[in-house]
């Protein structure tokens, strides 16, 4: 009693007549191969066909397909596995959610928003853009604005600072976009292999908003140099 073996590479069944037919299936010869044995298999050299993309489609001469990189992307492959990484001094980009809770305690305890790159690398911190997500009750403030700094509370500056009478004590979602502030010469190890974190650099702790029900979505612009 024959068996058959099915994958998406092989077949292994009986070999009928012409040279390259399996049975009643006589497929491409320029995609597969029959052996005496019965055996169909995939060939290794002109099995791609048609490869969709955003802005066209490629069809390869044979299974042999480029990933190009291109300005700010690298590409490199190993086996079966193709990476794709953005060049590391490109802008880079990422999102931070704030809880109520960490709003109200960030004088006390700065909430991260890019981590530490690794030794002999600092980061460049570009802008920050800010959703306060509004829920039942506004948060109240006096003189406690945001900044974003490197490290903790004691960190050199990287942004200017960001009002939050008219932002965070509002009763409605609100925008708020801050940028990035000069850094004087300062000691390396202040900035290199340091995190970037959001802290309040006021007279004391945001209030407000008992429910805990609004938060704060940040999108973050930054590079990563080495130095």
């Amino acid at each position: 009693m024959a068996t058959n073996n099915r994958s998406p590479l092989s077949y292994t069944g009986r070999k009928v007549g012409a040279a390259n037919k399996l049975g009643d299936i006589e497929p491409d010869t320029t995609d597969f191969s029959i052996t005496d044995q019965g055996k169909m298999s995939l060939l290794g050299t002109s099995a791609a066909e048609t490869f969709p993309t955003d802005s066209g489609t490629a069809t390869p001469a044979s299974s042999a397909v480029t990933f190009a990189g291109g300005a700010g992307i690298d590409t490199s492959a190993s086996g079966a596995t193709v990476t794709i990484a953005v060049e590391e001094t490109d802008i880079r980009y990422t999102t931070v959610t704030v809880t109520a809770a960490e709003i109200k305690a960030l004088a006390a305890t700065q909430k991260e928003l890019v981590a530490a790159p690794g030794a002999g690398k600092a980061l460049e911190f570009i802008s920050a853009a800010f959703k306060l997500n509004y829920g039942s009750e506004v948060f109240t403030e006096s003189d406690d604005d945001f900044v974003v700094k490197y490290t903790d509370d004691s960190g050199a500056a990287a942004s200017n600072v960001l009002e939050n009478t008219g932002f965070i004590d509002q009763s409605a979602d609100t925008i708020a976009v801050l940028l990035a502030a000069a850094v004087a010469g300062t000691a390396a190890t202040s900035i290199e292999n340091q995190a970037l974190v959001l802290d309040n650099d006021g007279d004391g702790e945001i209030g407000g908003n008992a429910s805990n029900d609004s938060t704060l979505t940040i999108g973050i612009a930054y590079r990563v140099h080495t130095l």
